[in-house]
């Protein structure tokens, strides 16, 4: 259970070493002092800046601390993914060949490309609409992804397959880098 929890946390915490990230977590209100986080924009980023902090920061909460600090990020960042990993579920990290990963939306003004290319990742990952976005646009092939490891479950009906519950812009950077195999983090249910 504490994997699934590590995993997603890792990358959210990675994203506040952007000032604005931090300040927009500052400013929802989203987390308060129940966990131990900063309390200001800056020093959020500072607290965040690199991996070996995050685990460091991460090494010192109990597995309810790490419960508590995911439900607040999940909260501010509206994607339920806490409750998925919620007690019970059990969580296991295996290498998937990218053809057998299915996305789920993650920009609004994305979901027709997204659905255009039947959520496959391999084909969102060079859709030029996409990839034109400005949550992609900035980013090159090459470019190194910290936690490259991603969040996802079982596709219901579709024996090996998996959709992504989170970890849709690193999964797109990672087949843009000529990964044909990305390591998951797959949350069952018990």
């Amino acid at each position: 259970m504490v994997e699934g929890f590590w995993t997603y946390l890792r990358a959210e915490l990675a994203k506040l070493c952007h000032v604005g990230d931090a300040a927009a977590l500052v400013a929802s209100g989203s987390c308060g002092n129940a966990v131990w986080l900063p309390n200001t924009s800056e020093d959020l980023a500072q607290a965040f800046r690199s991996p070996e902090q995050i685990d460091f920061y991460l090494a010192r909460l109990s597995p309810e601390e790490l419960v508590s600090l995911a439900n607040c990020l999940s909260h501010w960042r509206r994607n339920n993914v806490a409750s998925v990993l919620a007690a019970g579920r059990s969580t296991e990290c295996i290498d998937v060949p990218v053809g057998s990963i299915l996305l789920s939306a993650a920009e609004p003004q994305l979901k027709a490309a997204f659905g255009r290319n039947a959520w496959s990742l391999p084909l969102i990952a060079r859709d030029p609409e996409v990839l034109n976005a400005d949550a992609y646009r900035d980013h090159s092939p090459g470019e190194i992804v910290q936690f490259p490891i991603c969040l996802a479950r079982p596709e219901p009906g579709q024996p090996g397959a998996f959709r992504l519950i989170d970890g849709m812009h690193r999964a797109i950077q990672l087949v843009r880098n000529g990964q044909d195999r990305i390591a998951v983090c797959v949350v069952r249910d018990p």
